[in-house]
């Protein structure tokens, strides 16, 4: 009779940790995560992965802090597909050809509010 309880896996080893972590290294410093083609594919490759193992990631969240599924849901997988969406938006807006200006930064954009503001107080309104 087959059980409801998450899959049991072997337990990685320290050696094959450093070895995952030398090789996400070299794959980074390679320049392949720069493009905005290979940044949406893997963003994608995420969120599937999200989808495919919601219920494992549920169970383990139950399992070691005890949450319901709702609850792993709205604060754990519902917000990273959600960061996912939002990131995509984002990148596209990042990787356009229009050159940004200068008051897009957000250092820039917080002195101007401030002049804008003094500009307003000393009008009065």
């Amino acid at each position: 009779m087959p059980t409801n309880s998450p899959k049991e896996h072997p337990a990685t080893t320290e050696k094959e940790i450093i070895a995952i972590v030398a090789r996400q290294h070299e794959y980074f410093k390679s320049g392949a995560t720069k493009s905005y083609q290979s940044r949406i594919e893997n963003l994608n490759k995420l969120k599937s992965a999200l989808v495919k193992y919601e219920s494992e990631i549920h169970a383990a969240l139950r399992e070691d802090l005890g949450k319901p599924a709702f609850e792993a849901y709205l604060s754990e997988t519902g917000f990273s597909l959600l960061d996912i969406s939002k990131g995509k938006f984002r990148k596209r807006r990042f990787f356009s050809n229009k050159s940004l200006s200068i008051f897009s930064l957000p250092a820039a954009r917080t002195g101007n509010f401030r002049r804008m503001s003094q500009r307003r107080n000393k009008n009065g309104w």
